[in-house]
């Protein structure tokens, strides 16, 4: 099975705390691009990064989100049902359809067809079939014993002695991370 791919969506929108000049200077800086062309991103839907694994669309979903920029990742778009080509990406803005209209021709249920003859409905209030009853658990107590009245509530374990380990010659491995 193909890993799934993404594209990276950018329309302009900041998350909230960031001012425009701001987000504007840290993507210039990220993308290494001239002022005049991350202005452009600023006026209509681009596509930042397409067909990229998760993990790569991620990264870029955290490195333009600590630049201010909220982005979306989407999956590619899905192939159609009929055809099995790919669906033509949006270019405009997401429009609502009209009520009533509809959207997904959806294939009838089969009805099913079964034999219930044999079956019936008992009255209400009828017990189908008796519970037997739970045994009494049988417990042997006989290798217990009850304190005396005037012992103390609990006898504490003697302490373990405490084991000291050198470890100045030890270091921890750096593990790595999969989402950064």
């Amino acid at each position: 099975m193909a890993e799934a791919l993404f594209d990276v969506w950018f329309e302009g929108v900041m998350l909230p705390g960031f001012a425009a000049e701001d987000v504007k200077r840290e993507l210039a800086l990220i993308f290494k691009a001239e002022p005049a062309r991350i202005d452009a991103l600023f006026g209509a839907r681009s596509a930042i990064k397409r067909n990229v694994d998760a993990a790569t669309a991620r990264r870029y979903q955290l490195a333009l989100a600590k630049a201010g920029a909220a982005v979306e990742v989407v999956p590619v778009a899905a192939m159609t049902r009929d055809t099995g080509a790919a669906l033509p990406p949006t270019t405009g803005p997401l429009t609502l359809a009209e009520v009533g209209v509809t959207l997904i021709d959806v294939p009838p249920v089969p009805v099913l067809n079964l034999d219930l003859a044999a079956y019936s409905l008992a009255e209400p209030g009828v017990t189908l079939v008796e519970p037997e009853p739970t045994p009494e658990p049988e417990f042997d107590l006989s290798g217990l014993t009850l304190l005396p009245l005037d012992a103390p509530d609990y006898f504490a374990p003697p302490v373990q002695e405490v084991r000291e380990f050198e470890t100045r010659g030890l270091s921890l491995m750096e593990i790595p991370t999969h989402h950064e």
